[in-house]
């Protein structure tokens, strides 16, 4: 019950956070580019790889924390950095064809799921096409 708690409060506070910086940015930076949505999933890929260079190389963090940082916080604020810290390790790991599959299943996989998602919609309301 204590995990559940630590991933419910840090997915709290990654939700805030994702929301106030992408507020914040499209706030000072308008345009056609998504640069709010851009800047939190760099922020998140940077901070997760603080985060399990922290965990991996001096062995900080306790596993509440990491369930808290990790699973709650930075899952919230943006999935991107767990995508991306995945497709680092199997680079790490000389698993090219691996991570190249992560990142084609993950990129090509959510804009094809977006569409269908879509497209159930508008066929189960009575509507056609994709305007």
């Amino acid at each position: 019950m204590r995990h559940i708690m630590l991933i419910a409060v840090g997915g709290s506070l990654g939700a805030v956070a994702r929301y106030g910086l992408t507020g914040l940015v499209h706030k000072h930076f308008k345009g056609l580019f998504p640069l709010g949505t851009l800047a939190v999933n760099l922020a998140g890929c940077l901070l997760i790889g603080v985060i399990m260079g922290l965990v991996v190389q001096r062995q900080l963090f306790a596993p509440g924390t990491r369930i808290f940082l990790l699973v709650g916080l930075l899952s919230s604020f943006t999935t991107l950095s767990t995508v991306s810290y995945e497709t680092f390790q199997f680079l790490h790991d000389h698993e090219i064809a691996l991570a190249l599959g992560n990142i084609l299943a993950n990129a090509i996989g959510g804009i094809v799921l977006v569409a269908v998602g879509w497209l159930a919609v508008r066929f189960v309301a009575g509507f056609g096409g994709m305007s």
